[in-house]
């Protein structure tokens, strides 16, 4: 049980890094986009900002959120089966 939610518990850490990272992208491109709205009403990103936003910000969740999985495995790996506390050994 404290496994699974050791591996539960990276996992959420990888959502919430998405989630920071989402939003560290997002607000300066939306204040550039929307700095000067006549001249970028007709650019590319603004008419699909739905699949920047939409899909982009999905697969940034959905891969730090498999990465969290893995991180969480290696690192029960490492912290509680072969008990390294000390210095690493990749």
């Amino acid at each position: 049980m404290k496994k699974y939610f050791y591996i539960l518990a990276f996992m959420f850490l990888g959502f919430l890094v998405s989630m920071l990272v989402h939003a560290l992208v997002e607000i300066p491109t939306l204040a550039v986009i929307t700095a000067d709205p006549d001249a970028m009403a007709e650019s590319y990103v603004w008419q699909n900002w739905w699949l920047f936003h939409g899909i982009g910000g999905l697969v940034l969740s959905v891969g730090l959120v498999f990465l969290g999985f893995f991180l969480g495995r290696r690192f029960w790996q490492i912290l509680y089966v072969e008990r390294r506390y000390g210095t690493p050994r990749w």
